[in-house]
């Protein structure tokens, strides 16, 4: 009874991996056509120095750590070295997944962080402060990302650079760069001040610009999310399934790891089901940085 039990969950297993699988490879051309229509239409910025950078470095060494890991875990759970190998080739995927998630919690916490800038600048003018000097008492409270950008802003303007100056220095840094936030923050600030307009009316509609945003964003990933649930949970019911089996069964997964097909058949299962989460991960992570 044991046995007939085991090959019928077995059989469930290939097919829900196997259904998996070919999910994943329908949509993989698709994002590769998106990928290619949205190239088209983007400005391309070519590095003039081709040597490896530091940055390149780090970006990789999650992949290679991950590699290590994976296959460490696996070589001892199953003592199969090929196994061990294929499911290591797992590490790929981390360098550009860590990526888009640290670029969305830069962008997030970005425009969190201005809202909380204009409320701080607005209370200072209403006091009579000027505005670089509002700006720099903002800056003295803020973190990463936007504090060590408005600091050297007050830093240019001590210096005798004006506003309008300073600012446009600042649209090109790493930590601003691909933000329409401080893009609309940075524009909207110089043009009042150079204009005497009231600035302060500015950054309130601004905020709450901002504010209606980020309600947007949190609908966003409240419906993302639930796709990316559906795909843990297909990826744990699998996984579910291969360890039932593999207590059920007199050999367990003997059978299936004493070849190197059998190898290759459950290190695909393992590393489609890792695509597909990380597929409806970034798509998660892509969506909420576009509102």
């Amino acid at each position: 009874m044991a046995t007939e039990w085991s090959g019928a969950l077995l059989v469930a297993g290939a097919v829900v991996s196997a259904a998996t699988g070919g999910w994943t490879l329908w949509q993989a051309p698709l994002a590769a056509q998106r990928a290619r229509r949205r190239a088209m239409h983007e400005r391309v910025r070519l590095p003039l120095d081709k040597r490896l950078h530091p940055e390149r470095l780090r970006a990789w060494l999650p992949a290679g750590l991950g590699a290590l890991a994976l296959y460490l875990l696996v070589r001892f759970l199953a003592h199969r070295t090929g196994l061990a190998v294929l499911v290591a080739l797992g590490g790929v995927m981390l360098p550009g997944w860590l990526l888009e998630w640290r670029e969305t919690r830069r962008v997030v916490q970005l425009s969190e962080q201005l809202v909380r800038v204009m409320g701080m600048v607005s209370t200072s003018l209403r006091r009579g402060t000027p505005l670089e000097v509002a700006l720099a008492e903002a800056a003295a409270s803020l973190p990463d990302p936007l504090g060590p950008v408005l600091r050297h802003l007050a830093q240019a303007t001590t210096m005798g650079v004006t506003l309008a100056q300073a600012v446009e220095q600042l649209r090109s840094l790493p930590a601003v760069a691909g933000s329409p936030d401080f893009q609309v923050f940075a524009t909207e600030m110089v043009v009042c001040h150079e204009r005497g307009a009231n600035i302060v009316q500015v950054f309130d509609a601004l905020r709450e610009v901002l504010a209606a945003r980020r309600k947007y964003r949190e609908q966003v990933r409240e419906q993302m999310g639930q796709h990316l649930l559906q795909s843990l949970v297909i990826a744990g019911v699998g996984l579910l399934v291969l360890l039932v089996y593999s207590r059920m069964a007199r050999d367990g997964l003997e059978p299936l790891l004493s070849s190197l097909f059998g190898q290759m058949i459950l290190a695909g299962s393992l590393l489609g089901n890792t695509f597909l989460i990380r597929l409806t991960h970034l798509s998660l992570l892509r969506q909420t940085r576009k509102v």
